[in-house]
């Protein structure tokens, strides 16, 4: 069976395309029309595209690939594609919301539900990265990082959601005194950082608590640093992004505090994966990474 790239356009009622849909791929088994796993989640771009990669035709026979398109108040919208053996499947209700990765068991997250891992959906470092129960800002999981490694997931490799331009979102970060890279609109890996948006958090003596850096290709976009050295280590701090026109990053302390904000007006990117990463030792926790 052949590998495809099964993709499309949504749109609403009045053929306008609609930008942010929920996009689902899902393979059905025709001897058991009714029985479906949930393979892939994306959304669409600021045209209304979408596209996942690399997934065999349907064969006629015995399973075919369904593509479910969603607005985030769960209306169904129309879509188009270009794969013989993808069919059109719309039902009246969904069950999308503001999860980027909260690393919880379904349905509350991503993971568990058919024995998901964080090896579904990012690739990388993963044996320096745990989704653990013991240090969370909220439910029961939340990511562990140790050490100078890094993981990303692309656009379409089946978290609930991924950010892009128009979005505001934010996650929950708590760590020492060391740094983090939290990567968004990131095209590629190895290292992830070369291609993407990357909010870094420096907690570290005398350092700047809120920088900004753009790569392509490996070469600098922009690299902007904040002014405050609060550096407010071991709290859940949160840091927030506005992703329109450019993007600003913000940074919180655990009561809520704004501490820092920087910008940028580069358009480089306007969608894409997230990553995590550094380049230094020490321990970094995350949760609770939505759309806000």
């Amino acid at each position: 069976m052949a590998q495809d790239d099964i993709q499309g356009q949504v749109v609403d009622g009045s053929g306008n395309p609609v930008s942010g849909a929920i996009v689902e791929l899902t393979k059905s088994y025709q001897s058991n029309p009714t029985s479906r796993e949930r393979v892939f989640r994306t959304t669409t771009d600021s045209n209304g595209n979408y596209i996942f990669t690399g997934h065999p035709d349907g064969d006629g026979t015995t399973q075919e690939w369904h593509v479910s398109a969603y607005s985030h108040d769960g209306t169904a919208y129309v879509n188009s594609f270009n794969n013989p053996g993808v069919t059109a499947d719309l039902p009246s209700n969904a069950i999308p919301d503001s999860v980027i990765d909260n690393f919880e068991d379904y349905p509350d997250g991503p993971y568990d539900e058919n024995g998901e891992t964080l090896s579904d959906f990012y690739g990388g470092d993963l044996a320096s990265f745990d989704r653990q129960t013991g240090t969370v800002f909220e439910g029961t999981h939340a990511l562990e990082q140790d050490g100078d490694v890094r993981i990303a997931s692309l656009a379409g490799e089946g978290l609930p959601r991924y950010p892009q331009e128009g979005d505001e979102f934010s996650i929950r970060v708590k760590m020492g005194s060391t740094f983090t890279r939290i990567g968004f609109g990131v095209q590629s890996r190895n290292p992830w950082r070369d291609n993407a948006y990357v909010v870094n958090s420096d907690f570290r003596s005398g350092q700047p608590s809120l920088k900004i850096r753009g790569n392509e290709n490996g070469n600098s976009l922009f690299a902007i640093d904040g002014t405050d050295t609060t550096n407010p280590t071991n709290e859940w701090c949160r840091i927030k992004v506005n992703w329109s026109s450019g993007f600003t990053a913000e940074l919180f302390d655990s009561s809520g505090n704004s501490i820092d904000s920087v910008s940028t007006s580069d358009t480089t990117y306007l969608s894409g994966g997230i990553g995590f990463g550094a380049t230094t030792s020490g321990t970094r926790y995350y949760d609770a990474y939505q759309i806000v």
